[in-house]
């Protein structure tokens, strides 16, 4: 079975909606797999709130089992705190040098 990880801030995890299991974008590609007939299992790793850096702090627990598919959506929050996207990038590109 394939894993795939959904790595992200409140857009991945489904902050405000009435089912986030099965309203989020992770959710609703599990949905979508599962009426397919495929053997795939997801993973959201949403947290509302997480910025780029707090991505980068959390990340190795999740990456310490297999994943076949990485899906990252972080970013708003740094936008929103007047992060420079210069260093919001130097921070998603530091999990790809591991």
């Amino acid at each position: 079975m394939q894993t795939i990880l959904f790595f992200g801030d409140s857009l991945t995890a489904g902050y405000g909606l009435r089912n986030a299991a099965q309203e989020s974008m992770p959710g609703l590609i599990q949905q979508k797999i599962n009426e397919a007939g495929l053997t795939a299992k997801v993973i959201n790793a949403g947290l509302s709130g997480d910025t780029t850096a707090g991505g980068l702090a959390r990340i190795d627990r999740l990456l310490d089992q297999p994943i076949d598919v990485f899906v990252l959506e972080l970013g708003i929050n740094d936008a929103i705190r007047g992060i420079s996207p210069q260093i919001s990038l130097k921070i998603y590109r530091l999990p790809l040098t591991r």
